[in-house]
């Protein structure tokens, strides 16, 4: 049986992509002109630009180790929402401007609609002191507005050649990146939904009690995953948008985190062996996973081909 007290991951960590990300800001333009002067600029490159420093910024603080960072355990969650966000950026980008446009204003006005309907119901019955906006109308005037929103937004979809609003999994799979989804989903279903695993995970340690619940326990495995899920998100944005960035810098980027990647025979698993307490892959298989991929001038074949396919996007 393996030693809990040996979190999984806790070897020499690859996933360091400190050195692309010090690079970004140098190469990526985080200003938006004001919506005062004139711009040529839409609402979803708008969208796009803000998505990519967003993944950015993530994967800066990712990619933090100094000691008085955020613990990584806190960004897991975020890391869901960055690769959303890739899939909608690259559905605009495959959609063109005009059609991409209408769906994003949308989902902007139904979202918008059903924040305020929660806040008001919360604030009524909690803190009925607190004036919220758009409380003035009724909760039923609102949920009527939401379903007048919703019912135009379908239209809006099925000109696109949907029959509903589209699930993010069914936009995943429209863009060529399900399985890329399906992992990240699950990965940080574990820490944005209840999940008795990842409780139970919190008191690793000695395989007999007493034991000690901390998010410290995995402290490596969480910095591990989610500096290895904002690597491969932002390849995605590489790929997909090689525009955005000065010339030469996203190719670059691909082959520098595709390199980074080959070169290590374990990337995080959403269950582990340890865990399990299963035995890990031997030194043996590391060893012949090294020998293919000297043989192979061109890397490990396949390698985050989803990811990398959203160049045809261009």
């Amino acid at each position: 049986m393996n030693d809990r007290r040996n979190p999984p991951l806790k070897e020499k960590d690859p996933f360091d992509f400190r050195d692309i990300f010090s690079e970004t800001d140098s190469t990526f333009s985080r200003l938006c002109p004001s919506v005062k002067k004139d711009s040529d600029k839409n609402l979803t490159e708008t969208l796009i630009q803000s998505a990519i420093a967003k993944c950015i910024d993530f994967n800066i603080e990712a990619n933090n180790l100094s000691e008085n960072r955020t613990s990584p355990f806190f960004l897991m969650g975020n890391s869901r929402a960055v690769c959303e966000e890739l899939i909608y950026s690259a559905l605009f980008r495959k959609l063109g401007h005009v059609q991409s446009e209408s769906i994003a204003i949308g989902i902007l006005k139904v979202q918008h609609l059903k924040s305020i309907l929660a806040q008001t119901k919360f604030f009524s019955k909690n803190n009925e002191l607190q004036s919220a906006f758009g409380s003035h109308q009724s909760p039923s005037q609102q949920e009527q507005g939401i379903c007048n929103a919703e019912v135009h937004l379908k239209d809006v979809w099925k000109q696109q050649g949907f029959n509903t609003t589209p699930s993010i999994q069914r936009l995943a799979r429209e863009v060529g990146l399900e399985t890329t989804y399906g992992y990240v989903y699950h990965m940080s279903s574990n820490f944005v939904h209840f999940n008795p695993n990842q409780l139970l995970r919190l008191g690793w340690g000695q395989n007999e009690g007493p034991f000690v619940f901390s998010i410290k326990h995995f402290e490596g495995y969480y910095s591990a995953v989610s500096r290895f899920l904002g690597a491969i998100v932002f390849l995605g944005y590489c790929c997909t948008f090689p525009d955005m960035f000065k010339s030469g810098f996203a190719e670059k980027c691909v082959k520098h985190i595709t390199s980074r990647l080959e070169s290590n025979a374990r990337w995080p698993e959403i269950i582990t062996f340890e865990e399990m307490n299963q035995d890990i892959p031997t030194i043996l298989t590391r060893a012949v996973m090294s020998i293919i991929r000297n043989k192979n001038n061109d890397g490990f074949p396949n390698i985050l081909s989803e990811l990398q396919s959203l160049r045809n996007m261009n």
